[in-house]
């Protein structure tokens, strides 16, 4: 008896390119979710999982995504019964090359299809993926990039909304928070269709680190240069020692992990008390954190390096983890100065 072909075959078999991979998973969830706009998906993604609003924007803006996407998908799908005379009726029709205008909601509906996977239970411990020559293959996974922040993201459970402080005139959302901000060094260097998937992997290892050290953030978003992320954990939480004295290893780890070109990465932490308005989360903790981070001499100390993450600790956080005896690290101290801001930091390469 002939074993049943994989979706990895299928595609082999009929020398299914990107294009037409994209196109088959499009009309495969048409049918499958009876076709609705996508304005709709989107406005659903933003109530049951802001990260997938944010990850449509992302694969938008680097179609290069399109395909891992609609590879979870279809690896998902494949495995529940009746599916796959579907998927095969949707490959057959598939064809053509995806219009510009069509990227926005061609990656709304591929990523509310995998969001719709995520939650069914889908483990993806084996998926199908493209290999470097254009070809199709099934394996175990580590998961990475779109579909290891869909998953970590809708495994954790979401953290409670975070309460208006008490007393008139202080506006919803209020609070202190521990701050992270990430930047990907000399990425202006980087061509653009290298550079989105490697913010991509950064969320996924930002995602898969945090809860490694068992740390739950209110927020994690890509910053508003698109070379980095930004996260909110909301306090009291208990995670500045964790953060302070596990995080770095982890990124660090996983960064050097990453496949391709070599990257090095700048993590800033500071405290700090926000609060939230019509442009966003906004106060000065940001803006100091930003000027530490991105100081002319901490680039220039990790470029010199062969490490690939600097880690700047806000003269605050490490008097309270570092100096008290709560974290036993080598950070050293730097002085830096960024626009109207000189101050000194801690820092440590690894």
């Amino acid at each position: 008896m002939q074993p049943e072909p994989t979706l990895a075959d299928v595609l082999r078999e009929r020398g299914v390119r990107r294009d037409a991979l994209v196109q088959a998973t499009r009309y495969y969830l048409a049918e499958r979710l009876q076709d609705p706009p996508a304005e709709q998906l989107l406005a659903d993604l933003g109530d049951q999982a802001p990260i997938g609003a944010e990850l449509s924007a992302e694969v938008a803006r680097n179609p290069a995504l399109l395909p891992e996407v609609a590879l979870g998908v279809l690896s998902a799908a494949w495995e529940r019964p009746g599916e796959r005379s579907r998927i095969e009726r949707a490959l057959d029709d598939a064809g053509g090359k995806l219009s510009s205008a069509e990227l926005v909601p061609v990656a709304i509906t591929l990523v509310y299809g995998l969001f719709l996977a995520v939650r069914t239970g889908r483990s993806f411990t084996t998926t199908t993926s493209m290999t470097p020559d254009g070809g199709y293959e099934t394996k175990t996974v580590e998961l990475q990039g779109a579909l290891a922040i869909m998953v970590d993201a809708l495994r954790t459970p979401p953290p409670p909304p975070i309460a208006p402080a008490a007393g008139a005139g202080v506006l919803p959302g209020e609070g202190t928070f521990t701050l992270l901000l990430l930047d990907i060094q000399r990425s202006s260097q980087i061509p653009g269709a290298e550079r989105s998937p490697l913010v991509t992997a950064l969320l996924s290892i930002v995602h898969g680190s945090l809860k490694d050290v068992g740390v739950v953030p209110a927020q994690i978003f890509t910053d508003d240069a698109g070379d980095g992320c930004q996260v909110l954990v909301p306090e009291p939480a208990g995670a500045l020692t964790p953060l302070v004295a596990r995080l770095p290893a982890l990124i660090g780890k996983r960064l050097a992990e990453l496949r391709g070109r070599p990257v090095q990465v700048r993590m800033g932490i500071h405290t700090g008390r926000l609060r939230h308005d019509e442009r966003g989360w906004r106060g000065t903790a940001w803006d100091h954190l930003e000027r530490i981070t991105n100081a002319e001499a901490i680039k220039t100390r990790l470029a010199r390096s062969d490490q690939r993450l600097a880690t700047v600790l806000s003269d605050r956080v490490h008097r309270e983890t570092v100096h008290e005896g709560y974290v036993d690290a080598p950070y050293e101290r730097v002085q830096v100065t960024r626009k109207e801001t000189t101050a000194w930091v801690w820092l440590m390469l690894s």
